[in-house]
C-alpha cells in the first residue's frame, strides 16, 4: 500500500535533503492518499510541493490539473494552464492531451 512506503521516502529526504526526487516522490504519494481519501483540496498542496522542488514534471502538473477539475468549484482555468504547461514541456504525453480533452467536454 501507498501509504506503507511514506515514511521512507521521508527518510531518504532527511538523510539526503539534495535527493529531491525523494522528496518529490513523497509529496506524489501523499497527495495520491489524500485524494484517495478525498481530501482534494489537500492533495492540491501536496502537489504544489512537489512542484516547487520539481516545476518541469510533466506528471505533477497532469495531475494539478486534473485535480482542479475535480474540486468542489472546479477551476478550469487553472487546470488548462498546468495541463497545457505540461504538454508544452513534452507534446508527445497523450496522457496530457487527454486531460485536456476532459476541460473541453466540460
Amino acid at each position: 500500500e501507498n501509504s506503507d512506503a511514506l515514511p521512507f521516502y521521508e527518510q531518504a529526504g532527511k538523510a539526503s535533503p539534495e535527493k529531491i526526487s525523494a522528496l518529490v516522490k513523497l509529496h506524489r504519494l501523499s497527495a495520491f492518499q489524500l485524494a484517495n481519501d478525498e481530501k482534494i483540496t489537500e492533495a492540491i498542496e501536496e502537489l504544489e510541493k512537489a512542484r516547487k522542488l520539481d516545476p518541469k514534471n510533466i506528471y505533477i502538473l497532469n495531475r494539478l490539473g486534473e485535480m482542479h477539475m475535480s474540486i468542489e468549484t472546479p477551476d478550469f482555468n487553472i487546470a488548462k494552464e498546468l495541463i497545457s504547461k505540461s504538454i508544452k514541456l513534452c507534446p508527445s504525453s497523450s496522457e496530457s492531451y487527454i486531460s485536456l480533452g476532459r476541460i473541453y467536454r466540460k
